[in-house]
C-alpha cells in the first residue's frame, strides 16, 4: 500500500477484528486437529474433492449431535436404577407407625356435658346447629371443608366463633381408656393411653402408634408421662413376634368402626393416602409387608429433578425436621392457607407464623378448599428413602372379633435399591467417546478454537496492526467482480482493442466460423488494457 494513502486510511478496532477473524478462521482451517477439517479449506484442492470432505464431516458433526442428544436426555430422564438388596440380616427395621380414626371422634356425652354447662343457656335449635358444626370439625379434613359454607350465615355459631378448636375436638374426644385395653407390643403388655395418643392429621383427630407427630398434651395425658418421642419402636429378626396388639369395645364408642393407616413413624397420614383397611370385628388379625426402597449417596451428584426424590436432609421444612413427601405436600397447603386466609386449619401442627384460623378463617378456607387442596401446585417429590405397607393377610373372626392384631407377615427380607447408573463423569466419557469417535475432537480441540478466535485474533490486533491494515485494504481494493452474465455476444470488446495488445492469433481469431462470445470482467488493475483468451471459444478478459 503506498505510504500517503496509507496515512489516510485509518481502520476502526471492529475492522481490524473482523480482518483478524476471517484470518484466523482460514488458520484453523490449515492446521486443525480435528479429522477431515483441514482438506476443506486446503487450497489447490478440486472442488469435488472439498465437497466429498466436506460431507464426511458434516455427516459427523450430524451424527456426533445425535448421539450427544440421546445421551443428554437419557441422563436427565433415567440416570438411576434400582435393583434388589436381599442383605437381610443386617438391616435395622422400624415398626411403623399405626394410625386409628374413627368414624365418630366425638363423644355424644361429652358434647351435652359441654353445652349443658352452667352458664350456657342455649335453645333446642342452636343445641342441633352447634351439635353438627363439632360433628362436621371433628372429622374435618381438605376435602370436607366446603360443608362449614353452611354455616357462614348462622348466628348460632357464634358460640363458637373464638374457640380454640384444637382444644374443643381434645376436650369432646372419646378417651383411649373408653374403648382400647390389653395393648401389647411384641406380646409384652404395654399402657394403651401412652401408646396410642392422639393425633392431628389430615383426616380429623385420630389415635397413633409409633409415631413422633401425636399431641405432647391433651386433657386425659397420665401424669408424669413424658409425650415427646424421640426414638421410634424397633423389631429384631429374634423377636418372637413383630406385631401390636389391643382390645376394642365398641359399645363404648357408639358402634364405630376404626379406619387404619399404616404409615412411617416419622410421618402421619397424608391428605392423599387411602386406610388400608376399615375395621369393625370382621377380621382380628391384620399382616402387612413393607416395600421399602432407599437410595445410595452417590445419586446425590444427580439433580432432584433427574432422581425424582429427595434426600431426608437436602430440604428444609416447616412441619418436619426431615423430609417426606407428607410433610412436603402439608406445608405447600399451609402455605396456600395462608396466602389466601392469612391462617391454617387446626388439624395441622403449629408453627411460628403460621396461627391456628378461627370461625371467620374457616370460612374463608372453606370458600377456597378446591385450590388449597389442589396438589398439581405443590412441586413436591418422595422421599429417597421411603416404605409403603401393603396389608397381604387377613384372619377372619366370623363377625365376632373384638381385638387386633396387627404385625409384619414375616420378617422383611427384600428392599428396593436406588443407585446411579449414568452419572456427571460417564456423560463426559460418553460426551468425549463419541465427538473423539466421528470428529477427533477432544478437550484440547475446544481450547482451541477458543484460542484461535479470541487471543490469538485480539493480540494480532493489537501486535501485528500493520499487516492486517494491509489486508484490510486488499479486501477493500480488491472488490468482487463485476461478470456480463448476457447471453447476446460483445464485439464491442473486440473491436476496441487495439492492435499492439492483441494476441497473436489475432488475425486468425477476428473472424471465426461461429460468432464469439465475450466476458468480459472489470477489475481494477493500474489502467492498461490486456487480452487473454479461455475457453472453447475466443472470450475475451480485460483489465482497467
Amino acid at each position: 500500500m503506498p505510504d500517503a494513502l496509507r496515512q489516510r486510511t485509518k481502520y476502526g478496532l471492529y475492522s481490524l477484528f473482523k480482518t483478524s477473524w476471517k484470518y484466523q478462521t482460514r488458520e484453523f482451517f490449515e492446521n486443525s486437529t480435528l479429522h477431515g477439517v483441514r482438506y476443506v479449506a486446503e487450497k489447490g484442492r478440486p472442488i469435488y474433492e472439498k465437497l466429498i470432505w466436506f460431507s464426511f464431516v458434516s455427516m459427523g458433526a450430524i451424527v456426533t449431535l445425535i448421539v450427544i442428544l440421546a445421551l443428554w436426555e437419557k441422563f436427565q430422564t433415567n440416570p438411576t436404577i434400582t435393583g434388589l438388596d436381599t442383605d437381610f440380616h443386617n438391616w435395622n427395621v422400624p415398626f411403623p407407625g399405626i394410625t386409628l380414626c374413627l368414624t365418630t371422634p366425638f363423644s355424644e356425652k361429652r358434647f351435652l356435658d359441654h353445652v349443658n354447662r352452667p352458664g350456657n343457656n342455649y335453645s333446642n335449635k342452636t343445641k342441633k346447629d352447634l351439635h353438627e358444626f363439632v360433628k362436621v370439625m371433628s372429622w374435618l379434613s381438605y376435602d370436607q371443608m366446603h360443608y362449614l359454607k353452611k354455616y357462614i350465615d348462622n348466628g348460632n355459631i357464634n358460640a363458637y366463633s373464638k374457640t380454640n378448636y384444637r382444644q374443643l375436638m381434645l376436650e369432646l374426644a372419646f378417651r383411649c381408656e373408653e374403648f382400647m385395653g390389653n395393648c401389647t407390643f411384641k406380646q409384652e403388655e404395654i399402657p394403651c393411653c401412652e401408646a396410642f395418643r392422639p393425633t392431628f392429621t389430615e383426616h380429623g383427630l385420630c389415635f397413633s402408634f409409633n409415631t413422633i407427630h401425636a399431641e405432647v398434651d391433651w386433657p386425659w395425658k397420665p401424669p408424669g408421662l413424658n409425650a415427646t418421642m424421640e426414638k421410634l419402636h424397633q423389631v429384631y429378626e429374634t423377636d418372637s413376634t413383630w406385631s401390636v396388639k389391643f382390645d376394642a369395645d365398641f359399645d363404648k364408642i357408639d358402634g364405630t368402626a376404626f379406619i387404619i393407616y399404616i404409615h412411617d413413624g416419622n410421618q402421619l397420614p397424608g391428605f392423599e393416602m387411602t386406610p388400608q383397611y376399615e375395621w369393625y370385628k370382621s377380621v382380628d388379625k391384620l399382616y402387612f409387608a413393607p416395600r421399602t426402597t432407599y437410595t445410595t449417596e452417590n445419586a446425590r451428584q444427580l439433580s432432584i429433578k433427574q432422581r425424582k426424590c429427595v434426600f431426608k436432609d437436602e430440604k428444609e421444612l416447616l412441619s418436619a425436621k426431615e423430609y417426606s413427601y407428607w410433610a412436603c405436600m402439608n406445608d405447600c397447603r399451609m402455605k396456600l392457607a395462608k396466602e389466601r386466609c392469612f391462617c391454617v386449619p387446626f388439624i395441622v401442627v403449629a408453627v411460628p407464623g403460621f396461627p391456628h384460623c378461627d370461625f371467620e378463617g374457616m370460612r374463608c378456607l372453606a370458600i377456597h378448599e378446591d385450590e388449597i387442596k389442589n396438589a398439581s401446585r405443590c412441586s413436591c417429590e418422595l422421599g429417597c428413602d421411603n416404605t409403603r405397607y401393603e396389608v397381604v393377610k387377613l384372619s377372619d373372626s366370623n363377625g365376632h372379633g373384638h381385638s387386633l392384631e396387627m404385625g409384619f407377615i414375616s420378617w422383611p427380607m427384600i428392599r428396593y435399591k436406588r443407585e446411579l447408573l449414568f452419572g456427571p463423569l460417564d456423560l463426559l466419557v460418553a460426551f468425549g467417546g463419541i465427538a473423539g469417535l466421528f470428529l477427533g475432537f477432544s478437550l484440547l480441540s475446544g481450547v482451541e478454537i477458543i484460542y484461535y478466535f479470541t487471543l490469538r485474533a485480539a493480540c494480532m490486533v493489537y501486535r501485528n496492526k500493520s499487516e492486517l491494515e494491509e489486508l484490510r485494504y486488499q479486501e477493500e481494493s480488491l472488490s468482487a467482480p463485476r461478470i456480463n452474465l448476457g447471453l447476446a455476444p460483445d464485439f464491442t470488446a473486440i473491436a476496441d482493442a487495439p492492435p499492439e495488445s492483441q494476441p497473436d492469433d489475432w488475425t486468425q481469431q477476428k473472424a471465426p466460423e461461429k460468432s464469439p462470445f465475450v466476458n468480459r470482467v472489470l477489475v481494477p488493475g493500474g489502467g492498461k488494457k490486456t487480452y487473454t483468451k479461455s475457453g472453447k471459444y475466443p472470450m475475451y478478459t480485460y483489465h482497467f
